[in-house]
């Protein structure tokens, strides 16, 4: 886990500790800390109900359809006019699917392509807008504008790849807002103790709580459960109770 987060940070120049770690899942909470700790990560989020994270947006996501087709051509050697029509078809499909789903209303329609220069191993997408004249054009000064943004330079005279071309279709309705779903947990009462063993080793008589409202900050190791998922506190941590039933987590000593 904490290697998915260099991948996704570090490997693309953005440092993890400016940032908070959101634990859910069965067991993202039980391994937070850890995580955290591994990228240099100080604070942690753990979220109400965090073992129906995935279910919950599955549940409230907006219906949305997206299509992919690969095109594998050179820029100066697509004409923008057959890129139209294989986007509009896409387009259609999309829409037809939507249909079935039962939306009945005028979807968002996003367009896209991904982009790179010839050889190199990395696209980044760019959206295209409406597909009228020039659109082609536009998306690849858009490409050279993200490649410069990213990598601090660009090759503005050369053709550019056009990887995949994409369209996505989405319900306009937005999805019921958080509060209209939020936990309901009273104080957090006490559970027994526990022996655990944690990245600094064994420790016997730890506290454990049913999930609930914490009166303050309170040092770890400890443990927290709930129905769905298990929260634990390592040694050198705190934890405490935030906004909407969440509970904050902090790293009280220097690595």
């Amino acid at each position: 886990m904490a290697n998915a987060i260099r991948l996704l940070t570090i490997e693309r120049g953005i440092n993890p500790r400016d940032y908070s770690l959101v634990a859910f899942g069965g067991a993202g909470p039980l391994h937070a800390c850890g995580v955290a700790e591994a990228v240099g990560i100080r604070r942690v989020i753990v979220p109400p109900h965090p073992g129906l994270c995935s279910a919950f947006g599955a549940a409230i996501a907006q219906l949305r359809v997206d299509r992919v087709r690969s095109l594998g051509v050179r820029s100066d050697t697509i004409d923008e006019g057959e890129l139209r029509r294989q986007l509009r078809a896409m387009e259609a499909a999309a829409r037809a699917e939507l249909e079935q789903d039962g939306l009945r209303d005028e979807p968002i329609v996003r367009r896209c392509v991904d982009a790179r220069y010839y050889m190199q191993n990395y696209e980044h997408e760019v959206e295209l807008g409406e597909l009228v004249t020039g659109f082609l054009a536009r998306g690849c000064a858009a490409f050279h504008g993200l490649h410069r943004d990213h990598y601090g330079y660009a090759f503005d005279s050369e053709p550019i790849e056009l990887v995949n071309c994409k369209v996505t279709a989405t319900e306009r309705q937005p999805p019921p807002a958080a509060e209209a779903y939020g936990a309901s947990y009273g104080e957090a009462e006490p559970a027994g103790t526990r022996s655990v063993v944690g990245s600094d080793g064994f420790a016997a008589g730890v506290t454990v709580l049913r999930r609930g409202r914490l009166t303050g900050p309170l040092p770890g190791p400890l443990v927290v459960e709930e129905v769905d998922s298990t929260v634990f506190v390592a040694t050198g941590w705190t934890i405490e109770s935030g906004p909407r039933e969440t509970y904050l987590l902090e790293r009280t000593e220097q690595p």
